[in-house]
């Protein structure tokens, strides 16, 4: 038997490696469309899908219990995801991964506020060195600043709102629900800049879009259950390890060159995640005893 913070810990790698494949589809994708497009069309995926798992599955059962966070989740989710996707199609993909997932700093500081949550020191700490190893990953350099980087700098800002009302939102409404508010956000603030900018996706972009699709309403899903075992502080480990798959990917598939700091930024990212799955799995062992 194994504690639920545990198997929360383990649910948000899979988050991670899902997020991360749908940031090197969408970067793949957008050298023929705008962000806006792919992001409406994987909401629109997104919502059909859970409509159907909400209609014929939990046949109406699940309810909305907080709608005013819900809506918060929704409008700041939705925000911060239309902005990442444009960061990424116009910077490197690994610049807009770090900057956009540097959200869990504000998650924790919105946390606080929204939650009244005290974050671990040892938390924050381990999250610090995270972040150490994503800027080792990432090897930042700035000299030409391209609108793209604080776009993805904001989607941050506010995917750190967003994430902070998860925590809030899983002591009363289910992931699912969490997860529709996101996509339903994330469908009207595309669809405000889709006219003008829709391309008619071939055959290929459709199935690359539908996978998408598929991706981020599983990758969503994993994320969002966590929050009703682990504080935000925890729960946000996901974002350096979503950024390392990412930086992975984009070695592999886009060129980019594997540095000795990314192989040190590799150990702290990783590094960070496994101290916090043995003191989970430590506490829990103790409480048995």
């Amino acid at each position: 038997m194994r504690s639920q913070s545990v198997k929360a810990q383990a649910t948000t790698l899979l988050a991670s490696l899902m997020f991360a494949l749908m940031a090197f589809l969408v970067k793949v994708l957008s050298v023929n469309l705008s962000g806006a497009e792919i992001l409406f069309i994987r909401a629109i995926i997104s919502i059909l899908l859970l409509g159907a798992v909400l209609l014929f599955v939990f046949k109406g059962r699940l309810r909305i219990r907080n709608l005013n966070m819900l809506m918060v989740r929704g409008l700041f989710g939705g925000f911060a995801v239309l902005l990442y996707f444009t960061a990424i199609s116009r910077i490197p993909l690994s610049s807009a991964a770090m900057l956009a997932n540097a959200y869990p700093v504000f998650a924790i500081l919105f946390s606080v506020i929204i939650v009244k949550e005290r974050p671990n020191l040892d938390s924050l700490f381990v999250l610090l060195l995270a972040f150490g190893g994503m800027f080792l990953i990432l090897e930042p350099r700035f000299g030409k600043i391209d609108i793209g980087y604080f776009m993805a700098l904001a989607a941050a800002v506010f995917g750190g709102v967003a994430v902070a009302s998860i925590r809030e939102l899983r002591k009363t409404d289910s992931s699912w629900m969490i997860t529709l508010a996101q996509m339903v956000g994330a469908a009207l603030f595309s669809l405000a800049l889709l006219p003008g900018r829709f391309v008619v996706p071939d055959a290929r972009q459709w199935g690359l879009l539908l996978l998408v699709g598929i991706l981020g309403t599983g990758a969503q899903l994993a994320f969002s259950k966590p929050f009703k075992f682990l504080p935000t502080a925890e729960g946000s480990m996901v974002a350096p390890v979503y950024t390392a798959f990412t930086v992975v990917l984009a070695v592999l598939f886009l060129g980019e060159v594997m540095t000795l700091r990314l192989v040190m930024g590799f150990f702290l990212v990783f590094g960070s995640i496994m101290y916090l799955l043995a003191r989970e799995e430590v506490k829990f062992r103790r409480h048995l005893l």
